[in-house]
């Protein structure tokens, strides 16, 4: 998995370094809000200054997105 990982990473030219922030960010979010947390609470944890900067991590799922328009 990582080399698949690794290798379109390169492919898209992206800094490993950077990925690795992307990815890791990436997790950390998505599991903070299938855990209930609110874009506040986790744009606050990931040190956004808004929302909008979480925003893309509620496509990562269309069951979040249903449960996010619900409320």
């Amino acid at each position: 998995m990582s080399e698949v990982v690794r290798s379109r990473i390169e492919k898209l030219g992206i800094p490993s370094s950077t990925a690795a922030a992307m990815l890791t960010s990436t997790l950390g979010a998505t599991r903070l809000l299938y855990n209930g947390l609110s874009f506040i609470d986790i744009a606050d944890f990931l040190g956004h200054r808004d929302t909008q900067s979480v925003n893309v991590y509620a496509r990562l799922s269309t069951h979040m997105l249903r449960e996010v328009a619900s409320h």
